[in-house]
Order: C-alpha cells, then sequence, then structure tokens
C-alpha cells in the first residue's frame, strides 16, 4: 500500500477532518477519492461546506459523482441523527478484518464487495498490503478492490491474466506476478495452469515455482488437467451405428451353396 493510503487510514481513524479536507484536493485522483470516501465514513457532516465548494473546481467526473454522494449520506445524517443501518452493517463488517481467524474475515470481505460500499476501500486495501494476512485472504481483498473499482496497480494484474482475448497479456501478467512475487495471486496462477495457451501455462508455472509457497507447490506437484480435444469423426465402426453388409457379401455366400449342392 502507497504511503497515502496509510496516511489517509490513520486520518480516518482519529477522524482529523481538516487534514483529510486538506487532501481532497491532492493531485492524484486516487488519493483525493479515498479522503472523500473516509469523510463519508466517519460522518463528518461538518465537512459538507467543504465538499460542495469542491463540486465547483473538481473535473473529474468520477470524482464528482463520490462528492455528490458523499454529501447526500452527511446531509442525511446531519438532519435526521439517525446513521443508515448499511452504514453500520459495512462498519460491523470491517470490524471483522481485524480479526484473526480467516474463516470470518474472508466471508466479510466478500460481503463489503457485494455491498459496493466505497467507504471500505481504505480497509480492504490495509489488508491487501499487509502481509501478515494469508495469501487467499489478500486475493479476496484484491477482488473486492477490482469491485469496488479502487485496485492499486498490481492488482491491475489480476485483471490482464483473466484477459480473454489477449494471450500475450495473460503471460505478461503472469511473469509480473512470478517477479513480484505476488503470493496473494496464488490462486489466480494455479487456475491459469489451465490456460488454453502453452505460453500462458507454462509462465503461471514459472510464476508459481518463484512464490514458492505451500499452496503452489502442491498444485505444481498435481498431474496437469487432462486437456479438450475436438470430437473425433465419425466412423463405420461406430458402436452406435448399425454395421453395413460388405458389398457383393450375399452373391459369395450363394455360390458357396451352390458349390456345397454341386458336391
Amino acid at each position: 500500500m502507497d504511503n497515502h493510503s496509510f496516511e489517509i487510514w490513520r486520518l480516518q481513524i482519529n477522524k482529523n477532518i481538516p487534514a483529510l479536507i486538506r487532501l481532497c484536493t491532492h493531485p492524484v485522483v486516487s488519493t483525493r477519492r479515498r479522503a472523500i470516501v473516509s469523510l463519508r465514513a466517519i460522518n463528518a457532516t461538518t465537512a459538507i461546506p467543504d465538499l460542495m465548494k469542491l463540486l465547483v473546481i473538481e473535473d473529474d467526473p468520477d470524482i464528482r459523482d463520490i462528492i455528490d454522494a458523499t454529501i447526500a449520506h452527511l446531509v442525511s445524517v446531519e438532519k435526521t441523527g439517525v446513521v443508515p443501518e448499511r452504514y453500520n452493517r459495512v462498519v460491523r463488517l470491517i470490524g471483522r478484518l481485524a480479526t484473526n481467524r480467516e474463516e470470518q474475515i474472508i466471508p466479510a470481505i466478500q460481503e463489503l464487495a457485494e455491498i459496493g460500499d466505497l467507504m471500505a476501500v481504505e480497509a480492504l486495501m490495509l489488508v491487501f498490503g499487509d502481509h501478515s494476512y494469508t495469501h487467499r485472504t489478500r486475493f479476496e481483498a484484491a477482488e473486492a478492490l477490482l469491485k469496488l473499482k479502487s485496485p492499486p496497480a498490481d492488482v491491475t494484474l489480476l485483471t490482464a491474466l483473466r484477459n480473454k482475448d489477449d494471450a500475450r497479456l495473460r503471460r505478461k501478467a503472469a511473469a509480473v506476478m512470478g517477479q513480484m512475487n505476488a503470493d496473494w495471486a496464488t490462486h489466480a496462477l494455479i487456475v491459469a495452469l489451465n490456460d488454453p495457451e502453452e505460453a500462458v501455462r507454462i509462465t503461471a508455472r514459472a510464476a508459481l515455482e518463484a512464490i514458492g509457497n505451500r499452496e503452489a507447490i502442491e498444485a505444481l506437484k498435481a498431474p496437469p488437467t487432462p486437456r479438450k480435444r475436438g470430437r473425433p469423426p465419425k466412423s463405420a465402426t461406430n458402436p452406435l451405428k448399425p454395421k453395413t453388409q460388405p458389398p457383393n457379401q450375399t452373391d459369395s455366400t450363394d455360390d458357396a451353396k451352390s458349390v456345397d449342392n454341386d458336391d
């Protein structure tokens, strides 16, 4: 995770609203987006005037949409004093990410991805960047960030590895994952062992050898999945097709009988 992500996460935990507002005008688009989402996550109703000003100066249409949604959320909280149930649900799920039990963390990540609320982005970024989590947990965090359209640069390799139309792009993605020792991508690389293109399969195998964790080693020891082949051409020996009698077979039989009668 980059330094700005860690900084925004820290500011969100400490509810440092002025600092988050300053980051809303940062030159990097992703930093602005995360700062705005963090203001929504902590229900920073005092930031509404500043967010209204941002609508005037922000030229990125996606960021404008996020600002719009954040203002609507904060205005609702300010008027009613009631935090939406969806917010409470997301907060509870984010809280589960702090547990040490993978069987709780992974379902929480998957549910956050399904909800689709951007306030979960910072927490998911933290999980993805933290090597103390299992590689499977980090893979699920990467998947969730893709669904939320907020992936860090290395997670976009996952999209490239799944590009059905460009085998060269898939091969390059697998190669870079191996060079990066991207243990979080182990599962995706194992799937790539069955890629229809041999070059992709070879590169995925090399990447798994470079990563070398237990799951990768077990996958490399397993026998390859048989490749599907085209249907064999139909032949006269097809057991479902009745056999045809060779030509003149009847005549030759009659001749044999005729010889017997002469004898």
